[in-house]
């Protein structure tokens, strides 16, 4: 089975993440960015602005890819005001349809990712697979594990 790991990264923890998952499944690892300045303190109020609003971006993957050739693709977002982050969102509502089977993995410091999935499968759909890293919970190897099992299966 074909997978990929796909992520988006502000401050560069959900890249550590994806790598990890990348490397331990045999996966391709892909960027995705936007384009937008999320850095500084404007960046993370901006960030916060557009996930909690649903405000979509421009997402482009580097390199780029297309998701209807992997059997599993796994998403590493962060969770910025309760959502993932705006160029998850995007790629989400543009690709979603081309997805055969979606890990969605979302990153957050201390609140589970439950309601932002809820919230998040009203916009796009029903997503397949659900992962919440919490650092405050540090369940990080566990999750990832239990991830990369759920791919060579």
């Amino acid at each position: 089975m074909k997978s990929v790991v796909l992520y988006f990264t502000r401050t560069g923890n959900t890249k550590r993440i994806a790598q990890k998952i990348s490397d331990r499944a045999g996966a391709e690892l892909v960027e995705i960015t936007d384009g937008k300045n999320w850095k500084g303190i404007f960046g993370f109020i901006k960030g916060g602005f557009y996930s909690s609003t649903w405000r979509t971006t421009e997402a482009i993957t580097s390199p780029i890819v297309d998701l209807s050739l992997f059997d599993k693709v796994v998403i590493v977002s962060p969770m910025w005001a309760s959502n993932v982050a705006p160029a998850v969102f995007s790629l989400l509502m543009k690709e979603i349809t081309h997805i055969k089977q979606l890990h969605l993995v979302i990153k957050s410091e201390g609140a589970p990712a439950e309601a932002s999935f809820f919230k998040l499968e009203e916009k796009v759909g029903k997503l397949d697979y659900k992962y919440s890293i919490v650092t405050r919970q540090d369940n990080e190897e566990r999750v990832v594990n239990e991830l990369v099992n759920a791919l060579q299966e």
